[in-house]
């Protein structure tokens, strides 16, 4: 059996139950990732330039605040990640 790599996700969406939901779904699927969360768009960037996520999952819609763009920055942040 290969050795599965660990992971690095982060999870941005404003409901705290929706990222519990995801993390469960990933948890399951994946029990060695080192999932985080954020709520807001400040938050994605900060948690971006402490951990390095390999991937990343936003919602399109974060209250005021839009989701694509959240991804355009942290793409900005992590450009030789291969995060896309």
């Amino acid at each position: 059996m290969p050795v599965q790599e660990q992971v690095t996700l982060l999870l941005v969406d404003d409901s705290p139950r929706y990222r519990s939901q995801l993390r469960r779904m990933v948890s399951k699927i994946c029990p060695r990732a080192m999932i985080h969360e954020a709520g807001n768009i400040g938050e994605a960037l900060h948690l971006t330039q402490r951990v390095a996520p390999q991937l990343v999952l936003v919602d399109i819609v974060l209250g005021e605040e839009d989701g694509i763009r959240c991804t355009r920055r942290i793409k900005a942040l992590s450009p030789r990640r291969g995060l896309s």
